[in-house]
């Protein structure tokens, strides 16, 4: 989550450029272009009738036309729930996405920082085992060549440091869920 300050200015920019992404995207989703088509259509219709009905010369013949009126009321809240609806799934379409852009580079970030470990964890420990290994009486391109592979030194150095981690959480366990 970004956590920057911003001026009053920059903050307004970043909405500005917010609002501009998400009518973007209302622009190219069909579904909400249909929903607002009709809206469109619902508010004609309703103005149209509204204005016959306004023309017409008798009162009785205006209230002769209520159950339209009434029914294209209806329409255009029923279109106005409809495209409010749509633009609601693509702006949850935009945060989903947004969620999962956030959860990709978190990602990313976590795998960068455990190689990076990793290679310093095995940076120190083929620095500790050359030094022994040399004072033992092997040579450094004797040790370079025990030192990777599959069954080189480092593997093995991997695989006692699992199986103690491993051993570890077992007794933890056992402790944890004693009687």
């Amino acid at each position: 989550m970004n956590t920057t300050a911003y001026s009053q200015i920059e903050f307004e920019a970043r909405q500005q450029q917010k609002a501009e992404q998400m009518q973007a995207a209302l622009a190219a989703d069909p579904g909400y272009q249909n929903a607002v088509k009709g809206l469109e259509k619902a508010q004609a219709d309703l103005d149209h009738l509204q204005t016959f009905i306004a023309n017409q010369r008798t009162l009785e013949r205006r209230l002769q036309y209520n159950p339209n009126l009434i029914e294209a009321k209806a329409n255009v809240t029923q279109a106005e729930k409809a495209a409010l609806t749509a633009r609601n799934a693509v702006f949850h379409q935009a945060q989903l996405a947004k969620i999962e852009a956030e959860k990709q580079a978190k990602n990313q970030a976590q795998t960068e920082q455990q190689a990076r470990l990793a290679a310093e964890q095995e940076a120190q420990a083929k620095k500790t085992y050359k030094a022994s290994y040399l004072a033992a009486g092997g040579t450094e391109p004797q040790f370079e060549a025990a030192w990777v592979g599959p069954n080189g030194l480092w593997e093995k150095e991997l695989q006692a440091r699992a199986a103690a981690n491993v051993a570890a959480v077992q007794h933890s366990m056992g402790q944890r869920y004693a009687l």
